[in-house]
């Protein structure tokens, strides 16, 4: 049963579900019986072949819901096509992808989100969590925005992998919405994806007989530099002075691939490698951009003209499609941090956009009732 609560804690009734939940294949995971076919058999006149005593529990099942939203924007809603699409371990019965996309298919304004339910079982709660992890690492979901890196995040923390968690966890541990705040990423983890990324970047660059050594910037927002010595032959990456042993089984062509750095291994995909200098890596749910030069490649980078960079603070892209439902802001109009600016309207939700930084209006570039493509631009600040 469902109902609503008031602030004086009076509670109605909303509705009765006498239909199948969501979360059923849990069930069937750990039960091993077929809810859906019984289901069927009972309406069909049937009697259930078992009674309650029948039932026992065999190890632990774990549901993750994979949704097309951007967690770093407060989970919007996001809408592309899913131009790669590959399900984790398809062969694996320990690993269920309830979808209904394939590669190819739209995600639009139109319907929910959701791009599946996600669901593994292992011998007990560890067991079940790691195989999640390497599920969600596996999962090919490429042309949009998706909720893995929160997913893989709920994972990795301290107290959900413990099980010392309320129904509150989100608003606990992710209070200022979730970040890339919350993401962990350590001298090691650094190590291990630049490593990596020289690994496969030598594969790439089939142009080049040999790569001794390469320059590397971490960028989208990381902003890190890295000097990279290689002796293929030996698998021996050093990494600013530190000698790291990589190992990869990556075929060129492939998505998903394990990479082991100095004995540690994990499971990485290639999201994309645009160009000759640029490779994105997702490791952990997260993407990291890499931009890979050899020594004489850099230094004819450093005398190119450099793009202008766009202060996101002051020019509000539109984060999804969809209907510019308000403006708040006209040009000449002096606006301060937290102003409401606009309201898009997108997948039958209002979603309110803020100013995020003081200054003068200079351009407003939609009316109310427009239509907007995702990254188009609302407003500007000077």
């Amino acid at each position: 049963c469902e109902f609503l609560v008031d602030k004086n804690l009076q509670f109605y009734f909303l509705e009765m579900n006498t239909r199948l939940q969501v979360e059923h294949p849990v069930s069937e995971y750990i039960t091993g019986i077929d809810i859906v076919e019984q289901m069927i058999n009972v309406a069909a006149g049937q009697k259930l072949p078992f009674t309650q005593k029948d039932i026992g529990i065999d190890g632990w099942a774990i549901e993750a819901r994979v949704y097309a939203e951007d967690p770093f924007k407060g989970f919007l809603p996001q809408i592309g096509t899913l131009n790669n699409y590959r399900a984790p371990f398809p062969n694996d019965p320990r690993v269920r992808s309830d979808s209904g996309v394939l590669e190819g298919s739209e995600i639009s304004v139109h319907y929910d989100p959701m791009i599946c339910k996600l669901i593994v079982h292992g011998k007990d709660r560890n067991d079940a969590l790691s195989l999640m992890r390497d599920s969600l690492d596996s999962y090919v979901i490429h042309g949009l925005n998706h909720n893995i890196p929160f997913l893989r995040s709920v994972l990795d923390h301290p107290d959900f992998k413990s099980g010392n968690y309320t129904t509150k966890f989100i608003e606990e541990k992710y209070p200022g919405g979730f970040s890339m705040d919350y993401i962990e990423v350590n001298d090691s983890d650094y190590q291990f994806l630049v490593g990596t990324a020289a690994s496969i970047y030598c594969q790439l660059r089939h142009d080049l007989e040999s790569i001794p050594e390469l320059k590397v910037e971490m960028t989208g927002g990381e902003g890190k530099s890295f000097t990279v010595d290689i002796d293929e032959e030996k698998q021996q990456y050093t990494v600013n002075g530190k000698a790291l042993s990589v190992a990869t089984n990556y075929n060129i062509g492939d998505f998903v691939f394990e990479s082991t750095v100095d004995g540690s291994a994990a499971i990485c995909q290639v999201i994309s490698n645009p160009n000759a200098h640029e490779l994105v890596l997702q490791y952990k749910g997260i993407k990291h951009t890499f931009q890979l030069r050899t020594p004489s490649e850099d230094e004819l980078h450093d005398i190119v003209p450099k793009p202008e960079v766009i202060d996101m603070e002051r020019v509000l892209l539109a984060p999804m499609p969809g209907n510019v439902f308000s403006i708040n802001v006209k040009v000449g109009q002096r606006v301060v941090a937290g102003q409401e600016a606009c309201v898009i309207e997108a997948m039958k939700m209002q979603n309110i956009f803020y100013v995020q930084k003081d200054g003068i209006v200079k351009n407003v570039y939609v009316k109310q009732g427009d239509a907007v493509a995702s990254e188009q631009r609302i407003f500007e600040i000077e």
